[in-house]
């Protein structure tokens, strides 16, 4: 078997029909095309495309991998072929940690157990209809008794929206026991990232200070947080109702689908709010430099130090010189 760099002229249109049937890799196969490609291996024998995997940078330090083997080129130990030149080239990088993501299927967990992947999370699919949110009367009386403002991301946000995102979800995902631990340290890179991508983030402030944050792809909300310090209070609710009704008002999608850890309480406000659950998807992780991954804010050991330090300051006082560092 002879692995090698995807060739653009002769091998794009071979993989386009191998993965016809496969909606969601073909469209990530597309993208990556429209990038570079330059994350793209395929497997061959006697000329043939027997596989291929796509890796997806999603951070200096996090990546994400497609494999995937022709049908009928599969149980012969091409995966784990791929995925062993795939170890060779990682470990040559810089990033910490890989992750991958499939529908549930023993099968396919099996085979990553194999390769060294360990269990992530699952995440619950949910869908509801593209009928508009009426606020009910709890949040009708938060819009009026608060000074509430939705708006796009900006890049002076950053430090907000790190204390919502990552030290939110990294107290979750503790509450869940989920396992490896790890917590995004702030960073340029990340900050850089953020800002390219402002049009489809969105920013609750109340009184000039970041509660709540909602990121919108197409008809999908990919990600809902509420400062951990704020939450049942209500803005969680009237976030994902501005989400809801903004996907509707400008995408007029037949569908509005959303995404939760198997185990978060926020999957019955979801309910609550119309959807419905439709899958579930499992993401797989491999660390490469676990000694280098931050398994928790610095300086700060219990949820309750966390809780107190944002009641008091709306920031982990340590994480301040971590963010001018990103003005740099």
């Amino acid at each position: 078997m002879n692995i090698r760099k995807l060739d653009n002229l002769y091998d794009i249109d071979e993989i386009k029909n191998m993965i016809a049937a496969d909606a969601d890799l073909r469209k990530a196969f597309e993208k990556a095309i429209e990038s570079g490609s330059e994350g793209i291996y395929i497997s061959c024998e006697a000329n043939e495309i027997t596989g291929f995997f796509m890796l997806k940078r999603f951070t200096a330090l996090q990546a994400k991998i497609y494999v995937y083997v022709n049908e009928k080129h599969r149980y012969k130990g091409i995966g784990t072929e791929l995925l062993r030149f795939f170890d060779k080239l990682i470990s040559k990088s810089s990033y910490e940690n890989v992750t991958c993501e499939f529908t549930q299927d023993t099968g396919v967990a099996r085979f990553f157990e194999k390769n060294g992947y360990n269990t992530y999370c699952h995440i619950i699919e949910m869908e509801r209809n593209n009928t508009l949110v009426t606020l009910d009367e709890r949040s009708e009386e938060l819009v009026e008794d608060t000074s509430i403002v939705i708006r796009n991301y900006r890049d002076s946000d950053y430090l907000g929206w790190h204390t919502v995102s990552d030290i939110a979800f990294y107290l979750l995902r503790e509450s869940l026991g989920m396992a490896p631990s790890y917590y995004n340290q702030l960073s340029k890179s990340e900050r850089e990232r953020l800002s390219g991508d402002s049009s489809n983030r969105y920013v609750m402030e109340v009184k000039g200070v970041i509660v709540a944050i909602g990121v919108i792809y197409a008809n999908k909300i990919h990600l809902l947080g509420v400062r951990p310090d704020l939450q049942r209070q209500g803005y969680g609710r009237l976030m994902v109702s501005f989400m809801i009704n903004k996907i509707i008002k400008v995408n007029h999608p037949k569908k509005v689908l959303i995404g939760v850890l198997f185990g978060n309480p926020a999957k019955y406000l979801y309910e609550q709010l119309g959807f419905l659950e439709v899958s579930c998807l499992s993401t797989y992780i491999k660390c490469y430099k676990p000694d280098s991954r931050h398994k928790a804010p610095e300086g700060y050991h219990t949820e309750n130090e966390i809780l107190e330090e944002l009641k008091n300051y709306g920031m982990l006082r340590n994480e301040r010189a971590a963010y001018l560092n990103t003005l740099i």
